[in-house]
């Protein structure tokens, strides 16, 4: 029995707890619209696998090779991706809500419209990344690389930042409402018409920004680095500066 056929008469025929992939080769295969709730597929190489429309709910992918692989509209609720290398890889419109992504590679893939509300992502890099619209609220994020990336739009509310690299992302009219962005690097990040209304800065780095029509209102910035930053044009109502006086 050839390996997508098994993926395809397991998935329509046996039960989630019966499916068991562990590091078998399904590169390339066609897996669109399976049902692989609980599915374990941890080590399992799944590069450039047509996984469309999927539903891998509670799946074990860990350690799983997805690079290139399209997942567009795919669902992960609650799936284990913690090592994962998804590299390049179409996550468009997925939903990844309370993910396990930690020390996850997701370097240049692209994440439109992708939910990855109360994810784990810690240490997970992002480097160059299209999460436009995404949908990051309360995730963690700390210590994630997301260097280069284009966060038009992304829903960072409640998000937790802290010690991640956002050097030189776009987060042109972002939400990152109350989110803990506490010792992180914003060095040449475009934040025009972003929203960090209460968000946590102290100790950021945040030299030369691009800030217009930028709400930093209650913004906490002690200790924070604000060199060659201008804040004429940004909201900063009540935000609490570098050397704790408020603004």
């Amino acid at each position: 029995m050839n390996s997508q056929y098994e993926v395809n008469y397991q998935s329509h025929h046996e039960g989630a707890a019966s499916l068991d992939y562990q590091d078998m080769d399904l590169a390339g295969q066609d897996l669109r619209g399976l049902d692989l709730r609980g599915a374990n597929l941890s080590g399992a190489n799944l590069e450039r696998a047509d996984l469309r429309d999927a539903n891998l709910t509670r799946a074990n992918l860990s350690q799983s090779i997805l690079e290139r692989a399209d997942l567009r509209g795919a669902i992960l609720i609650r799936a284990n991706l913690s090592g994962a290398s998804l590299i390049s890889a179409d996550l468009k419109g997925a939903n990844f809500t309370r993910a396990n992504m930690s020390d996850t590679l997701l370097d240049q893939a692209q994440m439109m419209d992708t939910i990855f509300k109360d994810a784990l992502l810690t240490r997970s890099s992002l480097w160059q990344t299209m999460l436009t619209r995404a949908n990051l609220s309360r995730a963690n994020l700390s210590e994630a690389n997301l260097e280069g990336s284009v966060m038009i739009g992304v829903n960072l509310w409640l998000a937790i930042l802290s010690r991640a690299n956002l050097r030189k992302t776009n987060l042109t009219g972002a939400s990152l409402v109350a989110c803990d962005l506490s010792e992180s690097i914003l060095v040449d990040a475009d934040l025009t018409g972003a929203n960090f209304s209460r968000a946590n800065m102290a100790g950021a780095d945040l030299g030369n920004l691009t800030l217009n029509e930028t709400n930093f209102s209650r913004v906490i910035l002690s200790c924070a680095n604000v060199r060659m930053v201008k804040f004429d044009d940004a909201k900063m109502t009540k935000a609490v500066m570098p050397d704790g006086g408020t603004y």
